[in-house]
């Protein structure tokens, strides 16, 4: 039953009931020879061997990784019997997402929302739960009658999509834009991954056609966890989990008709059991398109899900032999095999070629979404050299009309090609890049690589000019890298701490010479008790306490004084904190007696806030 509070999911998904029991032969056993390893802690050999020995069969048949060598023109190269010894070792990896197709159940799907916690058992679809209270569902041909189900494949209450692979698929609501509510479905894996190793997944989304005018996303993501997501009463977006793997931003999956693959590669952390499938992109960074109009009714977007496979691309450590020799002045091309879907080669590459130049064991790790396997395959090199002294000496850097010096010069060596063109043995290098140079002779060559480049010039930026409480500390500076710092302080390091008013300059010099600067000004005012009123004063011109006069002990951003008679008449008024009442009102001697105050002031620290003070003073003759 759907037990949701959302009016559109329970309209759409308990319109008809129809299943049977239904298993899929072939994804059971291998599931469950799988299981069986994982249970066991060791492989089944007598399980697996037929299997074993058809892949073997497979590769004797059918060798994919090819190269190419392309020889120099040279007399004694032409001469010379060039042999390569490649091993092709094929090594067929297993999808390590358990029930991948979702084909294996426990029962036909009778009505929607049949995908539960991780917590509870099975209602349809094997191994596949759900990480909120959020009910996603299963689909499968099996639940097909004589009468329309909701369940069914390839017509549903969601709409109409044929299966990916065998006769199943989940699906669920990625996204509403009147609510913050999203469905995921979640499986272990037969595994933990293991830190630092390459996977490679990928799976197949279609976005339902049958419930009227829908929206389509973008950052389909899968997301790789310890442990399995078990959120009870929570229905909103996962954006707190960060998928490794996600479809590419801006792309809108919003397809009908066709299935969408979604594949990419990750590096495991290690120890992740469990894949979420997904939308985990907060709303306000999705890319959303109306599909069908009219657009403007458009409110909700909801995805099928199926054919799920998870590759270990991490190629075994093996060791083999060749006994052939090839001069270094050749170029070698090596390929993976062309039918593959991903290449992940041991030096980090992804492309399906990858030059070569050096001896050494080279292997490329590819997968075959179709077939969900992968290969690994071995190329063996020897690149014979006559070692050479050439040494273009550390990376460096290069400074305006300071150029310098490449030298390549050895006895041994009649031709120098350098990246610039130029063939003498030494060069004058004044400007950024990466220079190499290849000497050779018959079949001795030589070759070397610097990067020169030119340092970063420095861009000092310190903080505008500040005002700030006595006693409060304030830091300035930032690292920037490979500089000499100068203060005028005299310190020379990249950042100190002040406490002090005054202006503060920092310069920073590179390596050539080149600086920049910048200056703070720094001024510390009192926070506590800004304003400070007497509460008598004698006007009497003795030069002694002649004048009520404010004192201001914070720096001011506004201020104002006004002095009152006891009638309310406005007797002294001021906007300058230096000045004071001199105890005259429009030129004649004020009365003796009590007079009040009103004090406005705005300090320039924002954080002191507006003071208002009022009070009265006395007047003494």
């Amino acid at each position: 039953m759907c037990k949701r509070k959302i009016d559109v999911c329970c309209v759409y998904k308990l319109r008809s009931y129809s299943h049977f029991n239904f298993h899929s032969f072939q994804e059971a056993a291998f599931g469950r020879l799988f299981l069986w390893t994982k249970m066991h802690n060791k492989i089944n050999y007598s399980s697996i061997s037929f299997v074993f020995c058809l892949l073997i069969s497979d590769f004797l048949e059918k060798q994919e990784a090819t190269f190419f060598t392309n020889k120099p023109n040279m007399k004694r190269l032409l001469q010379t019997l060039l042999l390569l010894l490649i091993l092709n070792v094929c090594v067929n990896a297993q999808n390590l997402v358990i029930n991948p197709s979702l084909e294996e159940m426990t029962e036909c799907p009778f009505s929607p929302s049949q995908i539960p916690f991780p917590s509870a058992s099975a209602i349809s679809v094997n191994n596949w739960t759900r990480p909120t209270d959020a009910t996603s569902d299963y689909f499968n041909s099996c639940a097909a009658g004589p009468f329309f189900s909701s369940t069914s494949t390839p017509e549903n209450f969601a709409g109409y999509q044929e299966p990916k692979e065998g006769n199943g698929y989940a699906g669920g609501y990625v996204f509403f834009s009147s609510m913050d509510y999203r469905e995921y479905i979640q499986a272990p894996l037969f595994t933990p991954l293991t830190a630092g190793h390459k996977y490679f997944i990928s799976y197949y989304t279609s976005l339902a056609n049958g419930m009227g005018d829908i929206l389509a996303i973008d950052q389909m993501g899968a997301c790789f966890l310890n442990l399995p997501e078990e959120r009870v009463g929570y229905l909103a977006a996962l954006t707190d989990l960060i998928p490794q793997v996600y479809s590419e931003p801006g792309v809108v999956l919003s397809d009908t008709l066709n299935w969408m693959n979604i594949s990419g590669a990750f590096t495991a952390t290690g120890g992740e059991e469990w894949v979420i499938v997904g939308n985990f992109t907060p709303d306000e960074d999705l890319t959303l398109e109306p599909v069908g109009p009219p657009a403007e009714l458009s409110s909700f977007c909801y995805y099928y899900f199926d054919d799920f496979c998870l590759l270990d691309m991490t190629a075994p450590l093996h060791s083999f032999q060749t006994d052939t020799t090839i001069c270094p002045d050749s170029d070698l091309l090596i390929s993976g095999p062309d039918d593959q879907t991903y290449y992940y080669w041991n030096d980090g590459t992804t492309s399906q070629q990858r030059p070569v130049t050096e001896t050494g064991k080279y292997w490329v790790a590819s997968a075959d979404i179709g077939s969900c396997t992968s290969r690994v395959d071995t190329i063996n090199v020897i690149v014979a050299m006559v070692p050479q002294s050439i040494n273009l000496g550390n990376d460096t850097v290069v400074c305006k009309n300071n150029p310098i010096l490449l030298d390549a010069a050895d006895e041994a060596f009649t031709l120098y090609r350098w990246s610039t063109g130029e063939q003498t043995s030494s060069i004058l290098a004044a400007y950024p890049g990466v220079y190499y140079v290849t000497a050779s002779s018959d079949c001795y060559l030589g070759t070397d690589t610097i990067v020169i480049s030119t340092p970063s010039i420095p861009n000092v930026e310190l903080p505008a000019d500040a005002i700030l409480c006595t006693g409060t500390e304030l830091s300035l500076g930032v690292a920037m890298g490979n500089l000499q710092y100068q203060w005028n302080t005299g310190q020379d390091v990249c950042c100190i701490n002040v406490s002090e008013s005054g202006d503060y300059i920092l310069t920073a010099t590179n390596i050539c010479g080149e600086s920049d600067s910048d200056a703070i000004a720094v001024r510390y005012s009192e926070c506590d008790h800004c304003i400070l009123a007497p509460t008598a004063f004698t006007p009497n011109g003795d030069g002694l306490n002649d004048q009520f006069r404010v004192t201001v002990r914070c720096e001011m951003k506004n201020y104002s004084l006004m002095i009152f008679s006891r009638w309310g008449q406005t007797v002294f008024a001021t906007t300058n904190i230096n000045d004071g009442w001199d105890g005259y009102i429009n030129g004649s001697p004020a009365n003796v007696g009590v007079y009040f105050y009103y004090i406005e002031g705005e300090p320039a620290i924002e954080t002191i806030g507006e003071i208002k003070e009022k009070g009265d003073i006395t007047l003494i003759r």
